[in-house]
């Protein structure tokens, strides 16, 4: 039907998850704060950032990857899509409430109850953009399977 739609959608859940993977990552290894300024790094978004806060700048970058992405697929689906509309609109909504949790987190130096919050926000994030993936999987494999 649309496959664009299907790699668009595709592509949020895939950077979705990457994103959420280095966060766990960043927060294991203690590094949530290495880069304290927000939303980039000291270095800024086109020069190399210092080794001590590489891993928070990928980071960041794959946040403006994933939300990017994530707003494309709810255009696409806002203007081709009528029945994918609200999974689309609703992550599109999670994903900027996350960034300004995320902007909390660092702004605040990780204050407990924003770093709590950001967690399951972004693993509902991840929810949303699986079930919009697999929904639509499900409505093409259905449609094409009575024709």
């Amino acid at each position: 039907m649309h496959i664009k739609f299907k790699w668009l959608s595709f592509g949020s859940l895939s950077l979705v998850y990457a994103t959420m993977i280095m966060g766990v990552y960043l927060s294991s290894i203690h590094k949530s704060l290495s880069c304290p300024d927000w939303p980039l790094c000291p270095n800024g978004l086109f020069r190399l950032p210092e080794q001590g806060y590489i891993i928070e700048y990928i980071h960041r970058i794959f946040v403006i990857l994933a939300a990017s992405m994530i707003y494309i697929t709810a255009i696409f689906a806002y203007l081709k899509l009528k029945n994918m509309q609200r999974l689309t609109i609703l992550a599109s909504v999670l994903v900027t409430i996350q960034i300004l949790i995320g902007a909390l987190v660092v702004t605040t130096k990780l204050e407990l109850m924003f770093v709590s919050i950001h967690l399951p926000v972004g693993v509902a994030l991840f929810g949303i953009t699986l079930l919009t993936f697999l929904f639509f999987l499900r409505k093409t494999s259905t449609s094409t399977m009575y024709k």
